[in-house]
Formats: C-alpha cells, sequence, structure tokens
C-alpha cells in the first residue's frame, strides 16, 4: 500500500514539475537564469564579428560661420595712409589686467589694423598723433562683441562709424574661465 501510495504522489509531483515546466512563472525578486545550449565545440575558435558602422539618424546641421577676415572698406582702392597703429590703452574690467590676460585681445586686434588705417583716411585733417578707444563686451564663449563708447577726436564723416565696424570684424578667443568680460580698449594712429 505504501508503495502504491508513493507511486500516486510521485505520479502527481511529475504531472504538476511538467505543468510548470510548460509555464514557468518567475518568483518575484528571485534572479532568472536560462540554459543554452552551446552552439561550437570548445576547441573551434568562435568567429570575429565585426558591427556595422553607427550612422547618424539624422545629419548634422550645418553652422553658418561668418567671414571675419579682416575688411579694408570699399573704396580700397586708395593706398591706406602711411600711419602707424598700436594698442596704447587696455583695461580689463575686474582683472587681472596681467599681459597673460591683454595678449590674445592684442593678437586678435592686430591683423585687422588695416581696416583701422583705412578708417584713418577718412579723418579730416587729422593731427600727427589721434587715437580711437572703445569699450569691447566679449561674451563668454568668445567669438564677435559688442561694442559701446567709442571715443576719439578724430572729425570727419563715418570715421567713428568705419572703426566701430572694423572692431566688430574681430573675433575673440574665449576669455578664461569662460566668462563675459568688458575691455576698454584704445589705438593710437602716428604719422610717419
Amino acid at each position: 500500500m505504501r508503495a502504491s501510495l508513493l507511486c500516486v504522489l510521485l505520479a502527481g509531483c511529475a504531472e504538476a514539475g511538467a505543468s510548470k515546466a510548460a509555464s514557468p512563472e518567475p518568483l518575484v525578486g528571485a534572479p532568472m537564469f536560462t540554459r543554452t545550449a552551446p552552439t561550437a565545440s570548445a576547441s573551434a575558435p568562435l568567429p570575429s564579428v565585426v558591427p556595422p558602422p553607427i550612422e547618424s539618424a539624422s545629419p548634422q546641421p550645418t553652422v553658418a560661420v561668418p567671414d571675419v577676415s579682416p575688411q579694408v572698406p570699399a573704396n580700397s582702392s586708395e593706398p591706406l595712409p602711411d600711419v602707424d597703429v598700436r594698442n596704447v590703452g587696455m583695461h580689463v574690467g575686474g582683472g587681472p589686467n596681467d599681459n597673460a590676460t591683454k595678449r590674445p585681445i592684442r593678437d586678435a586686434v592686430k591683423p585687422h589694423f588695416d581696416a583701422f588705417r583705412a578708417c584713418y583716411a577718412k579723418a579730416l585733417s587729422p593731427k600727427k598723433v589721434e587715437t580711437f578707444g572703445v569699450d569691447i563686451w566679449i561674451p563668454g564663449n568668445g567669438g564677435l562683441a559688442k561694442l559701446s563708447k567709442p571715443r576719439t577726436a578724430m572729425k570727419g564723416e563715418g570715421v567713428s562709424d568705419c572703426m566701430l565696424k572694423a572692431f566688430e570684424n574681430v573675433p575673440f578667443e574665449k576669455p578664461p574661465k569662460g566668462r563675459p568680460m568688458t575691455v576698454s580698449f584704445s589705438l593710437e594712429f602716428k604719422k610717419k
């Protein structure tokens, strides 16, 4: 009797086990593992698989870069005046006012000296030495600046506007620490 009871119990367990194997229900919070049969023999080398290159879902946008090369005004058929141009004053608002901070600003403006000479040519009866000053606001990422407070004693129609236009075409490096900076900048024009 015991043997038949044991057989009935085992048969019931076997049926229950077979039904659970057909539709396994994972325990909540228990990790699930699946067993897979090996596809290659242990001694056979695995094939080399190279993934296909990743293609961008959308093309990269093209960014229009403004032409900020030194611009000489359209009436450049006339020779430029024979004057020396140099930076004679610079103050960085909030500092530091050291050479390392000022050098990139000077270096950015210097390639545009011919544009400033062409503006100087618009001056009426300039003195032996003339100056032009402006406040330059350089954005935190660098680039083209905003200008304010132009100052000069030069007379002549369009001199100041021409100087401002020349400064507007100067691309500046990113300021230290990526913070915007205001720079008071002055140029000197000296007849040779």
